[in-house]
């Protein structure tokens, strides 16, 4: 068998056996207590016995009252607020909206006119860009709600002597 198999079998079966013989081990000797407690109940009359259980659910119901859970299990809630904060969204789905979509393609840009155009295009207010490169062309997907935005950046292109078509 291959080395780097054969270890970690033999670590996953050297930790399965120390654990089975640790469970195993706490459960006989769980057992064992149990059993001892049983014959010991048995040496008592009658009277005694009686007088041992209502000790044992007197202590029993002590520590349900200690536990934090106990305690959260019985208690009574009032008021129920919600995790968040309501809200309600209207959505306006038949709205016919003014977003046009307007293409406007370049030869390559000089670094610096790429920076100038990048900078006209984040200042424009509701217009958003995608720059598509291709071989010696360069291509800017533009859109916007206002045709005014691209009158702008027609002018902003001359002002760079930027060729557009």
């Amino acid at each position: 068998m291959q080395p780097h198999i054969l270890f970690p079998i033999l670590i996953f079966a050297f930790g399965m056996g120390a654990f089975l013989t640790t469970f195993v081990g706490d459960v006989n000797s769980e057992e064992k207590i149990v059993s001892m407690k049983n014959r010991d109940e048995n040496l008592f009359t009658k009277e005694e016995a009686l007088k041992k259980a209502n000790s044992n659910i007197e202590v029993a119901n002590s520590e349900k009252q200690d536990r934090w859970l106990y305690q959260f299990q019985e208690s009574k809630v009032t008021n129920y607020y919600y995790p968040a904060t309501e809200v309600s969204i209207h959505l306006p789905l038949n709205k016919k909206s003014n977003i046009r979509t307007y293409t406007l393609t370049t030869e390559y840009l000089e670094p610096y006119q790429n920076f100038c155009v990048n900078q006209v295009l984040n200042k424009l207010p509701h217009t958003r860009y995608k720059v598509i490169e291709t071989d010696n062309k360069i291509k800017f997907k533009i859109t916007t709600t206002d045709k005014k935005n691209i009158a702008v950046i027609k002018k902003e292109f001359k002002d760079y002597d930027i060729l557009y078509k």
